[in-house]
């Protein structure tokens, strides 16, 4: 290959980047993002059509692609209070992606220019057309009234993330996932963009166009910003193929090392993650609460329920001492909540823990999946709102897990080969005698020694010391939940321990 692309290569990459003519413009009624949902039906009754090689053109290392800058001064709806930014195709994100811009009611393609960036030393992009965009910015002045900061972002397959007010990128959502911890994953990749011009300072619409081996659909996003950045999400799904394996509301995170699992880096700083937890609110109402781990095998936690309120990835611990990390700064990672719309039926919350020896990689994904598959040939509508912020919008009236330990009992190991946890809840919400309190604590497997509980003289929280004895390499999954006359103090606290 000489760097070019061909001809062959150039009609297929503009087929799949084009809109259809009924796109093209949808006045006088006005665009409404129905007309993206016909073409994606239409588009899964065909075969799947992978993007076209990279050309050696846009094979860029790490720090040729961050070079890549697109100027401000082109940006959509500049000088506007919201702005878009399209991304730069090339090195990683090799699927090129069509950006439209709708105002009025009508579409207007926004076609990839190289005059658009600037582009490092000795190296230019190429200037043939339809070789698309790789993803698409959104800035605004979240943080101060003159700046605009990024607040969101969609790149790289079908994945997107954001922050809230004060925080800094850290976890990611994507549109689906299908087949994730299995041999045959899937990574649809959005196709094209719809980006409506905000008629508010504070909100943009987003319609993406998903396209799989085993699926098509398009993804509806109503974006807020503020001390909070809350997606309202609309998803249409075509499944060309009969899915089993599939993750709705998916996102990933990376958790390395922390105080709740044991400890197996040589590293000065007491933990390393973007997320410390899974948080749940079931369709019965129990709150739990479950530490991540960084495993030494893979580890897949299934919570099953019906109707879930919530669930998401939590990063609790927000102080700078919980780190002491000066550059990476993870006590300012945003958690994300998804809040369903509407009732999704039986499924699970699934949880997979990966093993890792870097925080460069995301080893956590965390999704619903539905009890029943999903069929081909039929059309599938889900709703729900993320919330990309600091704490969960879930109820606070129980006592939450404020810290999680885990250690052999007496130093560095345990004559009877038991496992001590030691679980911190917040001593402002649960009040009175200690006496009257019951740990109700349970195992998969093994044996629990009685809970004892105390009161910590700086902060007041309550602790729960906990003592695991297993044999095997099986996992065990511990419960605990402070309960006082039967009724529950705190939320339920979750792990899984494997020898």
């Amino acid at each position: 290959m000489d760097g070019r692309i061909g001809r062959r290569e150039l009609l297929g990459a503009a087929a799949l980047l084009g809109i259809s003519p009924a796109l093209a413009k949808i006045a006088p009624k006005g665009f409404t993002g129905a007309e993206i949902e016909a073409q994606a039906k239409a588009l899964a009754a065909r075969p799947f059509v992978p993007s076209p090689p990279l050309p050696d053109s846009l094979k860029f290392n790490y720090d040729e692609y961050r070079m890549l800058r697109f100027h401000r001064r082109e940006a959509l709806w500049q000088p506007g209070p919201i702005i878009a930014e399209p991304m730069a195709p090339g090195g990683l994100f090799a699927d090129p992606v069509a950006i439209n811009a709708v105002a009025a009611g009508a579409v207007k393609p926004f076609p990839f220019d190289p005059t658009q960036f600037d582009s490092p030393p000795g190296r230019t992009l190429p200037g043939e057309p339809g070789i698309g965009f790789s993803g698409v910015r959104f800035l605004a002045p979240i943080n101060r009234p003159d700046v605009k900061d990024e607040f969101a972002v969609f790149q790289g397959a079908s994945y997107f993330r954001a922050v809230a007010r004060g925080t800094l990128y850290g976890l990611s959502a994507r549109a689906i996932a299908i087949g994730t911890g299995g041999p045959k994953e899937e990574f649809p990749i959005f196709r094209a963009f719809w980006l409506e011009k905000p008629e508010r300072g504070d909100t943009v619409r987003v319609h993406g166009l998903v396209d799989g081996p085993s699926l098509t659909g398009v993804w509806h996003f109503s974006i807020r910003t503020g001390a909070a950045t809350v997606f309202d999400v609309e998803a249409v799904i075509f499944p060309r193929t009969n899915i089993d394996a599939v993750g709705l509301a998916p996102m990933s995170s990376m958790f390395m090392s922390g105080p709740a699992s044991a400890r197996r880096f040589d590293d000065f700083r007491p933990a390393v993650h973007d997320s410390d937890g899974l948080e749940l609110w079931t369709g019965e109402g129990e709150q739990v609460w479950r530490p991540l781990t960084n495993p030494k095998q893979i580890e897949l936690s299934a919570f099953a329920d019906t109707n879930p309120r919530g669930f998401g990835l939590m990063q609790r611990a927000r102080d700078f001492s919980d780190y002491r990390d000066a550059e990476a700064h993870y006590e300012q990672r945003p958690s994300l909540w998804v809040e369903p719309v509407g009732k999704w039926g039986p499924g699970s919350v699934e949880l997979l823990e990966l093993p890792t020896d870097n925080e460069t990689t995301d080893n956590i994904v965390l999704f619903w999946r539905p009890a029943k598959p999903l069929a081909a040939g039929r059309v599938y509508r889900t709703a729900y709102r993320l919330h990309w912020t600091t704490d969960s919008p879930a109820p606070k009236a129980l006592s939450r897990v404020t810290d999680t330990r885990t250690g052999a009992s007496f130093a560095g190991h345990s004559p009877d080969g038991s496992r001590a946890f030691a679980v911190d809840f917040e001593g402002s919400r649960i009040v009175g005698e200690l006496d009257s309190i019951t740990a109700d604590a349970a195992t998969s497997r093994g044996t629990l020694r009685p809970v004892t509980l105390s009161r910590l003289p700086s902060s007041g929280d309550v602790r729960a010391n906990l003592a695991l004895t297993v044999q095997g390499s099986e996992p065990a999954d511990v419960r605990l939940t402070l309960r006082r006359d039967g009724r529950a103090l705190s939320e339920t606290f979750v792990t899984r321990w494997r020898a």
